[in-house]
């Protein structure tokens, strides 16, 4: 059988100077403690879960932060099963709680963060499938996004409904990926509708000078919103964004060394009304 064990323990220490204007500093340490296990049930059957804890070391001074956890509050992460070739449909279906994504992806992640205050942990909630279209694969995913973090300033749990649809293909031109999107995400907010959905282009892949890589996308916001939620009220979401990231990987003596990097363009927001 094929298993893999793996584990990743990560600390934050975050110093807070004239918390929320009261004029008393504070200081507290956040850590977050990851264990994966995945493996193979059958030839054609996989799966895996990831579960761990998050934690704040030290109750803050002041108890100025609510929903501080207990130590070592434990978490069911990631719980999944992976069927591959369904029916000799050649679909590969993914069911339960999944991440998606990559953790530098702009637009479209669901996994641990790597940075913040909170070590956010985000997964999905329902059904993933991966079906071949010639030379190309289409994604398409449908869940609810479920949200961990250590503490924290209370908010309400997020909840939304979740959707994805990729085009992607990591064979059609050497060194290349490509991959056209659409996603999408609904929630309620006081009891009104904001409905958000992004579509757009990504491309990454090897330049002809050895060693340097480059990731670019554009994406274009679309959908409305019927209530306030800080962003936009009453309006439609109309904003867009370009992106380009440079990166070079570099074999030195004293070890591998990759400077990058880049620029990203955004159309801006206006909070009174049509967001952006």
């Amino acid at each position: 059988a094929n298993i893999t064990l793996k584990g990743d323990i990560l600390t934050v220490w975050s110093w807070l100077d004239n918390y929320k204007a009261i004029h008393k500093d504070d200081s507290y340490f956040r850590t977050r403690a990851l264990f994966s296990l995945t493996g193979d049930i059958t030839d054609k059957v996989s799966g895996g879960v990831v579960t761990g804890a998050h934690g704040v070391w030290d109750k803050p001074k002041y108890n100025l932060l609510a929903n501080v956890p207990k130590k070592g509050d434990t978490k069911l992460y990631n719980a999944y099963l992976k069927i591959k070739d369904v029916l000799d449909s050649k679909i590969d279906l993914t069911l339960g709680r999944y991440f998606m994504g990559e953790v530098e992806d702009a637009l479209f992640y669901y996994g641990p963060t790597r940075n913040g205050r909170f070590l956010e942990v985000t997964a999905l909630d329902g059904i993933k499938a991966e079906i071949p279209v010639g030379p190309m694969t289409l994604l398409t995913a449908a869940a609810k996004e479920v949200k961990t973090r250590a503490g924290g300033t209370a908010e309400p749990p997020r909840r939304q409904n979740v959707f994805a649809l990729e085009l992607y293909d990591n064979e059609l031109f050497e060194n290349q990926d490509i991959k056209t999107f659409v996603y999408g995400r609904y929630q309620k907010v006081s009891s009104e509708d904001d409905n958000l959905i992004l579509y757009g282009f990504e491309a990454k892949g090897k330049l002809p000078i050895q060693g340097l890589r480059y990731l670019t996308t554009v994406a274009i916001d679309a959908g409305t919103n019927d209530g306030p939620t800080g962003v936009t009220e009453h309006g439609k979401y109309k904003g867009y964004l370009w992106r380009i990231l440079g990166y070079y990987d570099m074999d030195t003596k004293l070890g591998y060394l990759m400077p990058w990097g880049g620029y990203v363009f955004v159309s801006g927001d206006a909070a009174a009304g049509d967001g952006k």
